[in-house]
């Protein structure tokens, strides 16, 4: 979807840089973040170093604890003992617009007194 800055030299970086994105509360909408050791001025990736990547899901991301996710990455192998962590934090920038008007009727119900324990008459 998009591609943050460089962060030359670095072995912490963190980025600043922001990616809007939909969310979908009923859909599945899945992410892939891969991080590259890049060592020259070049564009193309498959001339940098693969470091590698994280899979999750946006609403995996918007659901952690703060919205913050954090996971492992994952090597060209499978493996994630040694490739380092990343951590995604989300903000919703846009509350839903939608109004919902509710209208509730009931019938015969049971008259109960103020603890609602038993009839009131």
């Amino acid at each position: 979807i998009q591609r943050t800055k460089t962060i030359w030299d670095n072995l912490n970086p963190e980025w600043s840089d922001q990616i809007l994105l939909d969310y979908h509360f009923e859909l599945v909408q899945d992410l892939r973040f891969e991080v590259y050791d890049r060592d020259s001025k070049s564009e193309d990736l498959a001339t940098q170093d693969f470091i590698g990547y994280m899979e999750t899901t946006l609403s995996r991301i918007m659901g952690s604890r703060g919205a913050s996710y954090s996971s492992k990455l994952t090597g060209r192998n499978g493996k994630n003992d040694r490739y380092g962590e990343m951590i995604i934090r989300a903000e919703e920038v846009r509350s839903c617009q939608d109004i919902i008007h509710l209208q509730f009727a009931a019938e015969k119900l049971d008259r109960k007194n103020f603890f609602g324990l038993g009839r009131s008459d």
